[in-house]
Order: structure tokens, then C-alpha cells, then sequence
């Protein structure tokens, strides 16, 4: 008797970690990686106005208030290459951008990044660069 009691507990307690195994795997399935995106920032303000004032000059932004701070975005980017790009072409415009890189987990805004990085990287026209900005970073802002 004992050697059934034994036999069976082995059954069951296996029985219930592969149930805990596959549940896992389903939960973790829709789970997206981490990605690393970049922002391009043109400033950080303690206070808004200053942020809005600095928004005058600029022809696409966002102000989202993050870590105390009131940060004037300009554009986003999923490549290193594309955030370069960007930030000569902002700055070539008389702003001084900053790159700031940051990780995102949002798999709708990462697949509609990476569609609006192909377009950035085949265009250095200004109206196209601009419009794909000020897109994104309504996309960023909806994500946040």
C-alpha cells in the first residue's frame, strides 16, 4: 500500500507541474521583449512654461512631465542610425537635441515604430521627416 501511495503522489504532484508549466508558457507567450527606442529631446524643464515657451520654436514636439521634469520631445526613433539622423536634421533647424535612449515593452508601439523607421530611413525630405515625427510622437504619447 504504501508503494501506491508513493506512486500516486509521484503522478499527481508531477501531473500538476507540467499543468503550472503550460500555463506559464501561454501567460508568457503574449509577453514582448524589451526594447530599446530612442527619444529625441530638445529640453527638461522644471517648469511648464519654460517648456511651452521652448515649444514656440519648434515645428513638432510633445511635452510629457517625467521624473519631476517637463521633457520637449521632438521625434522618436527604433535605430541608432535613424535617431543620429534625426537629430542632425532638428539640429541643422537650430535646435539642440539630446538623444535619450529608453526601453519600452509595448509591442503595438514597437511594430508601429519600426514601420515608421523603414520611412525615416528612406527619406531626408523635411515635410516627410516632420509629418513622420509629429505622428510618432502622438503614437509615444497615446503609449504612455
Amino acid at each position: 500500500m504504501n508503494k501506491k501511495f508513493i506512486i500516486l503522489c509521484i503522478i499527481i504532484g508531477f501531473s500538476f507541474s507540467l499543468l503550472i508549466l503550460f500555463i506559464y508558457k501561454k501567460n508568457n507567450i503574449n509577453n514582448v521583449e524589451d526594447t530599446k527606442i530612442y527619444l529625441l529631446q530638445a529640453g527638461a524643464f522644471k517648469d511648464y512654461d519654460n517648456a511651452v515657451k521652448l515649444t514656440k520654436s519648434l515645428q513638432t514636439y510633445t511635452v510629457i512631465k517625467e521624473d519631476m521634469l517637463y521633457k520637449v520631445y521632438v521625434s522618436v526613433a527604433r535605430s541608432k542610425t535613424n535617431a543620429e539622423k534625426l537629430k542632425v536634421f532638428y539640429n541643422n533647424m537650430g535646435n539642440n537635441i539630446y538623444i535619450r535612449v529608453q526601453i519600452i515593452n509595448d509591442k503595438k508601439f514597437n511594430d508601429i515604430l519600426s514601420k515608421y523607421d523603414e520611412l525615416i530611413s528612406e527619406t531626408n525630405d523635411k515635410n516627410t521627416l516632420l509629418t513622420l515625427s509629429r505622428e510618432l510622437l502622438k503614437k509615444y504619447k497615446e503609449m504612455e
